[in-house]
């Protein structure tokens, strides 16, 4: 595992959508199976660039990935730059943009409620469908959840699939709050170690 300050963008945004596919979220924010692969693939390519410092990958062949920001680095703040770089979000359409932007402020809100620096926060985590099952993810987490311990700094992670919570609990996590969202047939469940 490492960190990756270049990656192949294209590779690791398709391999982000096709994890997260039937995500309760993704299937929220794009409720249209035949577009949301694409609308996925727009969606986590801004996500990926606006992250570089804060990727681990498995390996060069990307059959995961992981987005852990540092202590002290949640930003929460839009500058123009994150303006620019979320044009071709046009693309997915008003109505699900809307639905992202109100789950971003939402889920800042709640994240600040519950965490304060320092803490790790966990923003995704995805193995590649095919890969799946083998130990990807756990080798992708163990490290950093080492390091946190060893600084005694918590490390925090949201998820909205209530079959990842016995995962994470296995991982030391807890359950620190359930959110039924607003307009959605899903929780937002907050964890942390």
């Amino acid at each position: 595992m490492s960190a990756k300050n270049s990656f192949d963008l294209p590779k690791a945004a398709s391999l982000c959508a096709q994890a997260f596919f039937n995500d309760e979220l993704d299937k929220y924010f794009f409720p249209e199976e035949s577009r949301r692969m694409s609308a996925q693939v727009l969606m986590y390519r801004y996500l990926l660039q606006g992250n570089p410092r804060n990727i681990y990958t498995t390996s060069e062949r990307m059959e995961g990935l992981m987005i852990m920001e540092k202590p002290y680095t949640h930003s929460g703040a839009f500058s123009i730059t994150d303006f620019y770089a979320g044009m071709p979000l046009l693309q997915i359409g008003f109505s699900s943009l809307k639905k992202m932007i109100h789950f971003q402020i939402n889920a800042t809100s709640i994240r600040k409620r519950l965490v304060r620096d320092p803490y790790w926060y966990l923003q995704l985590i995805a193995v590649a469908p095919e890969y799946q099952g083998r130990g990807l993810a756990s080798r992708l987490l163990r490290p950093i959840l080492l390091q946190a311990e060893k600084e005694k700094t918590p490390v925090f992670l949201e998820t909205h699939n209530p079959q990842n919570i016995p995962i994470y609990k296995n991982f030391g996590f807890r359950v620190v709050d359930s959110i039924k969202m607003e307009s959605a047939n899903f929780y937002h469940y907050c964890l942390v170690k």
